[in-house]
């Protein structure tokens, strides 16, 4: 099993239109999830930005990722912006289900949906939040 975080935040690269329609602090989400390459740990990031998907890998110097997480909370509410909720996800690593992903709006919730294999109506990081919470995810405080 593979244990994912979703981060929802009130920052974005870019500022989009739709935005005052959605809730704070549930403007925009991404995926990180950590890694081990050559004994060493990474965290993984997965964004998008507009319509394109991007992914860094952050070297997390002897940290964990609950501690990155914790830093990015930290910095927020020091920006004057709420704490951003964090969700863990747990994948089975045998998961064979596919996606359909033609008719999915492009935003930075569907992105998230489509990676993580969930296949419910969600286009808003909201949504996702929700439907999350529903089907037990736990969220880090």
């Amino acid at each position: 099993m593979k244990k994912y975080y979703v981060v929802f935040s009130e920052e974005g690269d870019i500022k989009q239109w739709y935005h005052r329609y959605l809730k704070r602090p549930f403007l925009h989400c991404f995926i990180l999830y950590e890694v081990e390459i050559q004994k060493r740990k990474y965290c993984v990031k997965i964004d998008s930005s507009k319509n394109n998907a991007f992914v860094e890998i952050l070297d997390m110097f002897g940290d964990n990722i609950i501690s990155l997480i914790r830093n990015y909370q930290q910095i927020s509410v020091e920006r004057g912006l709420m704490k951003p909720p964090v969700l863990e996800w747990v994948i089975k690593l045998d998961n064979k289900d596919i996606i359909n992903i033609r008719n999915v709006m492009p935003t930075c919730a569907t992105l998230v949906k489509v990676f993580l294999g969930i296949k419910s109506f969600v286009f808003t990081p909201y949504m996702l939040y929700k439907y999350m919470k529903k089907n037990g995810s736990l969220e880090l405080l």
